[in-house]
């Protein structure tokens, strides 16, 4: 008998942000929002004449998405919007793909998938004077992608076709969760440093050096770690050389990532949170 081969797959969550609505007679219940969204992704038309461009902050590469289909599915007894997507990367430049021959990367040259996959899951909340409403963004973590990529196409196209803003997770939160679990297990640590040398290669360019940096990475693997010296261990600044943290905290069938930037003045740093589960 053939071994059963079992894979976990990761769905990164985020949500959008809370809008609220004053109560009326005919209030907008989730059936309303998930026929909503379907109607305005349909209708949008996407296509290789309209299509969705971004643009990549020093890259010369580009992402275009050119179809976009919705349609209402059922999720543990709630209606919810189910996306496909197609998109590409074009604008590549250099580069070659190889099969019977080789083919060089031209800029028309796309590379591209139509298996790209997202829930929107709405949450209606009805109080007394107000009507709260959001999303929350389930995204499938194909292992063949570039997920933060994928993460980034989704989060512009819903910005651009819905227009609605996109909402990261929140510090308070993250450490509400993590008190539930004073030990943590198979936490991963990455920290990139930069420091400046001005004579490690010396010899090689002589009197022309004027400035250097060395840029290293490390990671470690934790065990049995208390949560409040995770935090204690996200929030410390002291280390000037420390340029990006990222930590890979996985509690029960959820993993955070906590990402956090100092930024080049080495006073201010920017925290992303997100959730995969």
């Amino acid at each position: 008998m053939n071994e059963i081969k079992l894979k976990t797959i990761r769905i990164p969550v985020f949500r959008t942000k809370i809008e609220e609505e004053e109560l009326q007679l005919f209030d907008i219940n989730k059936e309303d929002m998930v026929r909503f969204v379907c109607e305005k992704i349909n209708n949008y038309n996407c296509s290789n004449i309209n299509k969705i461009i971004l643009e990549n902050n020093g890259k010369n590469y580009t992402h275009e998405i050119v179809k976009l289909t919705a349609q209402k599915k059922n999720m543990h007894g709630s209606p919810v919007v189910f996306i496909q997507m197609s998109a590409h990367k074009t604008n590549l430049g250099d580069g070659y793909i190889e099969t019977s021959q080789k083919i060089p990367m031209t800029k028309d040259v796309k590379i591209g998938s139509d298996h790209h996959y997202v829930i929107m899951y709405p949450m209606a909340i009805k109080g007394r004077s107000k009507f709260k409403k959001h999303w929350h963004i389930f995204i499938y973590d194909d292992p063949n992608k570039d997920s933060q990529e994928f993460i980034r196409i989704v989060k512009v196209m819903i910005k651009q076709v819905l227009n609605i803003k996109i909402s990261n997770l929140k510090s308070k939160d993250f450490v509400e969760e993590l008190k539930n679990f004073p030990i943590l297990d198979n936490v991963t640590a990455n920290f990139q440093t930069v420091e400046l040398t001005n004579d490690q290669y010396s010899v090689t360019f002589n009197n022309y050096i004027v400035g250097g940096r060395i840029y290293s990475r490390k990671e470690f693997n934790l065990m049995k770690i208390p949560y409040d010296k995770i935090i204690e261990m996200i929030d410390d600044d002291d280390d000037i050389t420390i340029k990006k943290k990222v930590f890979n905290i996985p509690i029960g069938k959820k993993e955070y990532k906590i990402s956090k930037t100092i930024r080049k003045d080495y006073q201010n740093a920017k925290t992303k949170y997100s959730l995969l589960i």
